[in-house]
């Protein structure tokens, strides 16, 4: 259905004569399925003090390679007929390579959460390794944007949630409760996807502005936000409030533009746009609520 509404835009969009339209762009290996939170994020090769290089990451990077030009040869190809051939092998690749890459998931897990944690429980989460659905995006470093409106906390798969939470707390050193929402982990994880230079941007609940055990999210994007706007429950008929952030990666502005459009006489989100008037906060740091790293998140 996403393919299908995705190919509607862009013919909706086309405003040229239909015989000087262009082919559209092959988007088989644009859109993925799968848990955006749990697998690898990179195939980078690690280097330790003493010279050793990290075996992990260098079988990571070999095989994601593979799969990156098949994937290449698929949106060059001249025809139909090797167009549909490197498809079928870019597939072919990924599902042969999955099993390895979640191999190498569980001995992590293993070692760092639940050393009882087995591999059917593992696949029954769905991971989702970044470096083989998307083989060319991590060539180049990562994705350019990142947008996303993540999930707010629910009281199913309470087994998968705690251990996530110690995944977390292992990889990004907060400590996280029970009540801990899973849109902090996706703030983590956009800054992980975008490159140096991207943008990614989350509308989330809006206790990341000023709650304690939000700090986390604050903490990750706080450098590199250049954009909020708080919005106004309407636009989006939810019964919590919610803000949008905005973050540069790596580029640290001086200034962050705020909206505050939580008063503004909007009935959907398209007028979000001409809600209100964004003015600049040169001290953002100031404005929001600093606490260290203890205590959970």
């Amino acid at each position: 259905i996403c393919k299908l509404r995705l190919w509607l835009s862009m013919v909706a969009d086309i405003e040229d004569e239909p015989g000087e339209v262009k082919p559209l762009p092959n988007i088989d290996f644009n859109i993925q399925q799968g848990n955006s939170l749990l697998g690898f994020v990179d195939a980078e090769v690690s280097v330790s003090s003493d010279g050793k290089t990290d075996l992990t990451g260098w079988e990571k990077k070999s095989r994601f390679g593979k799969i990156r030009n098949a994937i290449e040869n698929h949106k060059n190809a001249d025809t139909t007929a090797e167009a549909e051939e490197w498809r079928n092998k870019a597939e072919e690749l990924i599902q042969e390579q999955r099993p390895r890459f979640n191999e190498l998931l569980l001995s992590d897990f293993q070692s760092k959460v639940d050393d009882e944690l087995t591999p059917e429980e593992l696949e029954s989460w769905l991971p989702f390794h970044w470096p083989l659905q998307f083989a060319g995006v991590y060539e180049a470093g990562g994705f350019d944007i990142v947008i996303g409106n993540p999930p707010y906390e629910g009281q199913d798969r309470i087994g998968y949630k705690k251990q996530l939470r110690k995944l977390a707390t292992d990889r990004y050193g907060y400590e996280y409760s029970a009540k801990t929402d899973l849109f902090q982990f996706f703030a983590h994880r956009g800054q992980e996807l975008v490159r140096d230079g991207g943008y990614y941007s989350f509308i989330i609940n809006d206790t990341f502005l000023m709650n304690r055990n939000k700090s986390d999210v604050r903490k990750t994007i706080l450098s590199d936000v250049c954009e909020i706007t708080t919005v106004n429950r309407d636009a989006f008929e939810v019964s919590i409030e919610t803000a949008i952030f905005t973050v540069n990666k790596g580029q640290k502005p001086q200034t962050i533009r705020y909206n505050s459009s939580r008063d503004a006489p909007i009935s959907s989100y398209t007028m979000l746009l001409d809600a209100g008037e964004f003015t600049s906060v040169d001290d953002w740091e100031e404005y929001s609520l600093r606490t260290t790293r203890k205590g959970p998140h």
